[in-house]
This record gives C-alpha cells, structure tokens and sequence, in this order.
C-alpha cells in the first residue's frame, strides 16, 4: 500500500470508462446505451420523457439530518469499495435508471490524491452533453443538495454523508456550506471538466453505511478516517471509526527492556534501540568479556553490537532465509560463536561471530522444533537442545550429534522456551514465557514444575536472556523486545 500526502488541487482527474464484454444476449449496459440515445432523440424532437423517481427513503428517520461532512482526505492506499460506496451507486442507478459506474476503485498509482485510492468514490456515468442524462444528473445533485423532503437544505448529502460531489464544472462540498443555500457549490476548474460523469466523495461514515440513511440515527461524532500504525508505513483503513488524534506510530525498530541482575519483577533498567521490527533477537557473549551483547538476525544477515547499551554494529552474513540463529560458546573459550540450525534440523556453527563456511554441522532435532541453547552441565561449553510442539526439551551437553541427555515435559500453550542462569551457580536452566509475559523459571533442568515465576514485559514481545552488565557475572537478567521474535 502507498500513501499519499498532497491536498488534491483536481480532485479526481482521471476516468477511465468500462470496457464493453461480448454476450449473446444484450447486457444491461447495452440496453441503458440503446434507452440513453432513444431517450437523446426524443428530447431533441420535444417529446417529453416521464420524471425519475427519487431515491426512496429505505426506513423512517428518527433523528434530524447527520451533520455536514467534514474534509477527511484521503492518505490509505486501499482501493476496494466500502458498503456505503456501492450501496449509494446500487440506489442511484436503481433510482434514474440511467447508465452506471464510471469508476469506482482506482489504483493509488495514478497519482494525485483521490477517494478512489480508499474506496469512498463513485462516478455516475451520465453525461452533460446528453439531455436525458443531463437531467438525470442535475436532478440528482439537486436532490442531494437542495431541501430534502422534509425542508432541510442538504438534508439528503447529510443523511448519506456526502463529503463533496462534481459535476458539469461546479462542485459542492459539504464542508464549505452555510445556512445560505446554495453556499456549498462553486466552479470547479480541475483538469477533467466532469461533463461524462458526477462524481461524489463520501465521509467515512458514510462509506461505511453508518449514517442515517442506513440507519435512521444520525452518527453525532465523525469517524476521522485511518492511522499511520508504523513509522514511514501505510494508513490503515479500519472499520471501526476513530473519533480521537490517532496514537503515535510505533517504532519500526526493535526495543528492548533489559532489567539486570537475578530475575525480578520491576521497570526496565535500561531501554535501547535495536534492530527492526521481525528481527530475531539474541544475547550474545562475543568478545568474552562476561557481558552479553545485543544481536539481531533476518535472513542470513547478523547484526552485532558491541555492548548491552550501545556501541556500532558490525554485520556479518552466516545463513539464509528459513534458518533460525543461534549463538554459544561451543569449545569453552569463553567467547560465543554464532550458528543457524535449517528446516531439516541441521546445526551449521562457527566458533566466532564472522563469516565463513560452518566449522560444525550435525544433524539434531526433527522438523518444526524450536532450537536452544545452554551450558546443561556447567562445564563453561553450551550445549544444544530444541523444544517440540508437545513442549518436550530434548537436551544435549555438546554442540555434537548424538542422542538426548535430557528429555522433559515443560511449558504450556503459546509460551515461548528461553534459557539462561537463573541462580548464578554457572549451569543454566530454563524458562518458558506465556502470553501474558509470565515467565515461568526452573533453576535446575529436570526438576518437576517451576521453582517461581515473575510477570515481566508486555504481550507479544520476544523473550531473552542475558548477563546486562560487568555486575552481573552471577546470573542472567531478563529482557523482552518489542517487535522481534
């Protein structure tokens, strides 16, 4: 989707008309063409044609007229026909039974700003050159924007929340009318004079038919159309109407919230920025120094930091789409390599954080496992392990092939498996984190249930475990990143 930011100077400059389709049997197109020039020929002869009837009333009011759109321009690309946006043009046509649709969606790349581009326009194909038709279309905008049945001027283009209409070079906008009749309209000098068409524009509460036209209340509070959800991405067009500013767009980088020390409940001690939005993210000991370090990864590329908090980014290129990143201290150096495990459940690692062909690649695990990383045995080497469907830990000492050390039952639906030294006694543990951000700590594998568990984070944030800071040496802190995975 694309967004668009220009005030429209012509509003609606490009019409392309429907293409003709063969059939056997005339189509209805045909037959409104053949009635149009039949009904062409009689008005220029004299003879009169029998009046159309108005668009009827589909129930009774039981309120006054909304009240005049405001301008709500549009910034979403989303060209696809709102309820209201059709439903008007069903009515219209069903009601002159005179031509049809020009033009309703459009793609946002012809430029310019459009209510085409998000679905709330519609062209009503008379044309001003056609008497019959001509009369068609001043009568319908003169039943949208003269006195309705009841004496309200404008009564109907409220009551269907018309924004503003075109036609035969005037233009009438909802926005810009008085109590003076007749106040809203004023020439239009766009680039298309909309003498083969009326165009109308609808508020967003009429595109989506809660007006009261279709409902027989008058909505007393404007929907203000769609929000920017990211920073530098699309308007979203959403169905339920916004009547307030719309909330800041999030970031489209990773934020993470580490707190340091043993696992506590409590505010972030330190908030860093770090990578994009669907990153994986990893806490990493690169350099050996006993202080985890940030590390994001997408599609074969690592980004690796060289401090908790801050510090540049190297990027170094090890994998490829489909395969998830791990990072260890596979020999006991004291540093972590990095790895990727594939779909096949192929450990491909490398004993630093650089690029290269893989120093150790083994078989381990089954398709559709989630892989992890530990120091099982405390013997300052990580092994490896991966959590099933079932939430079944198979655990091995060393980054090697071979079968299980340990197998356990732990977690529950939706939570998401973390590894990292719960007590500072130098052999790791596990945890699992549901969706309430609950994290749920077992100090020593094996052992039947959690030891404790601590709320920290928000929903749908990823998981990571990490020693923050030189102080820390005893056991890993928590982190959540909102944003990655």
């Amino acid at each position: 989707m694309r967004r668009t930011t220009s005030r429209p100077d012509d509003l609606d400059h490009r019409h392309p008309r429907p293409s003709r389709r063969p059939s056997r049997r005339p189509s209805r197109r045909r037959v409104s063409g053949l009635l149009t020039a039949l009904a062409a020929v009689l008005a220029l002869v004299g003879v009169a044609l029998p009046a159309a009837a108005e668009p009827a009333r589909p129930r009774p009011f039981t309120t006054a007229p909304d009240p005049l759109s405001g301008y709500v321009g549009q910034v979403a690309c989303d060209p696809v026909a709102r309820p209201g946006t059709r439903a008007l043009a069903d009515l219209v046509v069903r009601s002159y039974g005179l031509r049809g649709t020009a033009s309703m969606e459009r793609p946002c790349s012809g430029g310019g700003r459009s209510e085409h581009y998000d679905g709330r326009a519609w062209d009503w194909g008379v044309r001003a050159w056609v008497p019959a038709e001509k009369a068609a279309g001043d009568a319908f905008v003169a039943w949208l924007t003269g006195p309705d049945a009841d004496g309200v001027v404008a009564g109907n283009a409220r009551r269907l929340g018309v924004m503003y209409l075109i036609w035969d070079h005037r233009t009438w906008e909802a926005y810009r009318t008085t109590s003076v009749p007749g106040s809203g309209w004023k020439a239009y000098t766009g680039a298309s004079p909309h003498t083969d068409h009326v165009h109308v524009s609808l508020s967003w509460d009429g595109a989506f038919q809660r007006t009261s036209w279709w409902t027989g209340r008058a909505v007393t509070r404007a929907d203000l159309g769609p929000c920017q959800v990211e920073e530098g991405g699309p308007f979203v067009v959403s169905s339920t109407p916004r009547y307030g500013a719309c909330p800041a767009p999030r970031s489209r980088e990773a934020v993470w919230y580490q707190r340091a020390g043993r696992p506590s409940e409590g505010p972030a001690g330190a908030v860093v920025r770090y990578g994009s939005r669907g990153d994986v993210a990893l806490a990493c000991d690169l350099d050996g120094d006993g202080v985890d370090t940030l590390a994001v990864y997408r599609d074969g590329t690592w980004w690796l930091r060289d401090a908790p908090g801050g510090g540049s980014a190297r990027v170094v290129q090890y994998g490829g789409g489909g395969m998830y990143p791990v990072c260890g201290d596979w020999d006991g150096d004291g540093r972590d390599g990095i790895g990727v495990v594939d779909a096949g459940s192929t450990w491909w690692l490398r004993q630093t954080a650089s690029a290269g062909p893989a120093q150790l690649r083994f078989q381990y695990g089954f398709a559709g496992t989630t892989p992890v990383v530990g120091d099982w045995e405390g013997d300052g080497r990580d092994g490896i392990g991966v959590v099933d469907g079932a939430y079944r830990w198979w655990l091995r000492g060393t980054a090697t092939s071979g079968p299980a050390g340990l197998v356990q039952q732990y977690g529950m639906a939706y939570s998401r498996p973390v590894a990292g030294d719960w007590d500072g006694d130098g052999v790791d543990g596990v945890a699992v984190v549901d969706g309430g951000s609950r994290w749920w700590l077992q100090q020593r594998i094996g052992r039947s249930g959690a030891d404790r568990s601590l709320q920290y984070g928000m929903p749908g944030a990823a998981a990571v475990a990490g020693r923050w800071s030189a102080g820390d040496h005893a056991s890993d802190g928590l982190a959540v990143v909102d944003g990655a995975r």
